[in-house]
Formats: C-alpha cells, structure tokens, sequence
C-alpha cells in the first residue's frame, strides 16, 4: 500500500513541476511581444529641429529665399529705363578747316567749342518734361571781312503730354500692374520651390523613422524567434519535441535575418538622406524621436486654402490679360501735346552773353500736336490678336484651377480622415494579433498546438506591425503636403 501512494504522490510533484515549468516558459516566450511599439533609442531629433536646420543648411531652401528677395527688388525695373531721371552733359571742341565753296563768306577754318547740361524725366501720368542749358563758342578764320569770336548762351525746356498711345499715363499703369504680378508670380514660384525642399525634406525625416523603428522591431523579432528556437531545441533534447519543429523554426529565424538585412540597408540608404538634408557629413551619429512617427497633426480649418500652383495660374492670367492691354495701348497711334519755351542770348564775352539770356530778351515759344502711328495694319492686328488669345487661354486655365481648388482641399481632408481610420483599425488589428501570438506561444508550450502556428502568428504580427509604420508614415506625409496650401490673406501677404 505504501508503494503505490509513494508513486502517486511523486507523480503528482512531477505534473506540479511540470505545469509550473510550463507557465514560466510561456510567460517567458510571450514578454516580448506584448511591446505595443517599438523600443527607441535615446531622444533625437524631432521633427521642428530637423526642419529648422534644414531651412539653414539646405541649398533649395536658401535659393528659393534669395529669389523671393530677388522678386521684390525687381519689381520696380521697368521704371529704371522709363521714368527715371536722366542727367545729360557734353562738352566738346571741333577745329573744321575743310575747304568751303565760298571762302571769303565761309572762312576756312571755324573753331566751335560746346559745353551743355540737360535734364530728362517722365512722370507717372505719361508728361514728359526736359530742360538744357547750353553755352557755344564759335570763330571763323579766312573770312574778307573778320569777324570776333562770339559767345551763344540757350535755354530750352519743353513739355509733352500724350493723348492717345499711353494717354495720361495709362501705360505706366499698366506696366506697373503687369509688374505687381510679376512679382506676386516670382515670390510664389519662390515660395513654393522652398516648401518643397521642405516637404522633400519632411519625407526624408519619415522614412528615416520608419526604418529606424522597423530596424527595432525587426531585431526584436529575431529575438523572439531565437528564443523560441532555443526553447524548441531544449524539449528535443528533453525526448517531447519534433525535429520538423525546430527545422520551422530556424526556417523563421533566416527569414528574421534575411529581413534585418534588408531594413540595415535600407537604414543606411534613409540616415544619408537625412544627413544630406541637415548638411551634416554621413558619419555623424543621428536619432529620431521615437514619439514622432505616433503623433499626429490637426488640418488646418481653413476651408479657402487653394494650392499654390493654382495661385500660380491666376496671376500667370492678371499677367497675360495686362500684356494685352499693353499691346493694345502701344499700337495705338502717339499723339501728343507738345510745347517748348526757350531763352537765347549772343556776345563776344560768356557774361554778357549768359545775362542777355537770363534776362529773356530773345525769347522762344512754341505749342502744337505731334502724331505718329503705324500704318501697317495688319501686323499690327494680328499682334492684338494673339496677346488676346493668350489671355483668354490664361484665363481658361484659372478657371479650370478654380474649379479643381474647390475639391482639392476637401480631397486632402477625405484622404486625411480615411488615413486616420485606417490607422486605428491597424493600431487595434497589432493589439489583436499580439495578444492572439501571446496566447499561441503559451498553447505552444503546453503542447496543445503546433509550431508552424507560432511561426504564421509571428509573421503576421511582423507584417502588421511594419503596416502601422507606414500607415503612420503616409499620414505624416500628406500632412506635410498641406505646406503647399495658402489662404488668400496669406498670398497677399508674401
């Protein structure tokens, strides 16, 4: 009798022993995956600090800011060569001793020295004004009656207003309108070239956190494989394991390194397109904020925001319908009102000669209308024609942009939405599948399922898991593409 309950009795420590080793080594075998997100290493980069020091290190974003300063400072050119003031002077000296016809009348020499200053400039209403001191010495040699060398001192300042061609300064205004969007035009093209390099640069910051998460989760996946492999060789040496499980396993466990390579490269490939971005040299040791990748950003509520390129067109169409009017205005004939006064004085010395004229005593004046056009009709017709044309065709295309502004934000916002749904449907979908490989693990090491199920569980958790990274991913980078988005009040603005 005592024979039997001893053996019953250490059989039962036996199965105690046993089902605790069993509880442990399941519990063992599941501590890893019940990680929600990949492990990071030490706090780096976050995304503002990348983007700061892109802004100061990056070639395009430099450019693009030396173009907008650009844009501003040439918006004024055309006044340069049009109404700016204009100093004019000469001061010259001609010794003519060509033969004349009439020598005794003529002389054969004539000696004449000039020194004069004027001054030029156009309003803004068209008027154009100038006025011209002058002072001329002259001597004639070889004549039969000898004269004295002679002082001639003018005055002359004259006025034209146009009527017609750029009729009270309708031209100018019209330039200065092409202009304005012009610039408007240059700084946006500016604008937008600096936006994205920045958003080309915020995708290379994504990629770089994906992988380096997915290095992460990649090598924590290995782990989990290896110990499930050691733990598989232990109960084949143990008699109550398969070989086929083990081959299944180690089959996973190539697999876990031949992925690691892959997401090693490309890491690699991802930290020298971020160190490029930074302008940092490629053996500088970076980091991102593990953080950042789950952090989504709030849309802008501004429903008026219309992308830049469509902003683009309607400018690009004020230009072209300006350019037209200017092609209308400068084939226009030129007629004008012109008018002229003028002061004149004549004396041996330069004093007395500079005092007759200043005091007016031979007086010139003059007013009347000029014209000149062209006559060539139909050039000048068909020029008319195709700057119309262009305009209309600019004008099409603002208003096929205007149609598509009107969707193309709420697009953005639906694919935002839609991407964020997906993201907590994946987010629950890892939570499942972790907890499912858990309880698999724990089945596996109470013999109550098979291996080839532990393998399918985790790759399917490694599969999801890399599906939420770019889920994440792909979210971070549509919403940085809301950087190509302005309101009106902004535009204006730049």
């Amino acid at each position: 009798m005592g024979t039997p309950m001893m053996i019953r009795t250490r059989q039962s420590l036996w199965d105690i022993l046993w089902l605790g080793g069993a509880v442990a080594s399941a519990f063992w075998l599941t501590l890893p995956s019940r990680a929600q997100t990949p492990r990071s290493a030490q706090t780096g980069w976050t995304l503002e600090a990348f983007l700061e020091k892109v802004g100061e290190s990056n070639a395009l974003v430099k450019a693009a800011r030396l173009e907008k300063e650009a844009a501003a400072l040439k918006r004024r050119s055309g006044d340069l060569m049009e109404l700016a003031p204009f100093l004019q002077g000469e001061l010259s000296y001609v010794d003519d001793r060509r033969e004349t016809v009439l020598p005794a009348q003529q002389g054969n020499r004539t000696q004449v020295g000039l020194y004069s200053v004027g001054f030029a400039k156009k309003f803004v209403t068209g008027t154009q004004v100038s006025a011209k001191w002058g002072q001329t010495r002259s001597a004639l040699e070889g004549l039969a009656f000898p004269m004295p060398s002679s002082w001639e001192s003018s005055f002359l300042a004259s006025v034209s207003q146009p009527l017609w061609k750029d009729g009270f300064g309708r031209g100018v205004r019209l330039r200065h309108s092409r202009e304005d969007a012009q610039e408007k035009v240059a700084r946006l093209s500016a604008e937008m070239a600096e936006r994205r390099a920045l958003i080309a640069a915020e995708e290379v910051f994504w990629d770089f956190a994906v992988h380096s998460l997915d290095r992460q989760e990649k090598q924590d996946s290995l782990a989990r494989a290896q110990r499930i492999r050691d733990w598989t060789s232990r109960r084949i040496g143990n008699g109550i394991g398969d070989r086929a499980d083990l081959l299944q396993i180690e089959s996973l466990v190539a697999s876990r390194r031949l992925a690691q390579i892959g997401t090693e490269d490309n890491l690699e490939a991802s930290r020298r397109a971020f160190l490029d971005a930074l302008g940092l040299p490629s053996d500088e040791t970076v980091s991102i904020s593990a953080a950042t990748l789950a952090e989504p950003r709030a849309l802008p509520a501004d429903k008026e925001a219309r992308r830049l390129d469509i902003w683009l067109q309607q400018y690009a169409s004020e230009i072209n319908k300006n350019v037209a009017l200017e092609t209308e205005d400068r084939l226009r004939p030129d007629l004008s009102l012109v008018g002229a006064v003028g002061l004149n004085g004549r004396d041996a010395a330069i004093g007395a000669s500079t005092s007759e004229t200043l005091g007016a005593n031979h007086p010139m004046f003059q007013v009347g209308l000029k014209l000149s056009m062209n006559l060539d009709f139909s050039l000048s017709e068909n020029a008319r024609a195709a700057a119309r044309a262009e305009a209309e065709a600019a004008r099409l295309r603002m208003e096929k942009g205007n149609r598509d502004a009107a969707s193309s934000w709420s697009e953005l916002a639906r694919r935002h939405a839609e991407l964020t749904a997906r993201v907590r449907a994946m987010e629950a979908l890892v939570k499942t599948q972790e907890s499912r490989l858990a309880r698999e693990q724990e089945r596996l090491s109470l013999g109550r399922t098979v291996t080839a199920q532990v393998v399918t569980f985790e790759q399917e958790v490694a599969d999801t898991r890399f599906g939420l990274l770019q889920l994440r991913a792909q979210q971070r980078k549509l919403e940085a593409a809301t950087r190509l988005y302005m309101t009106q009040e902004a535009v204006e603005a730049l």
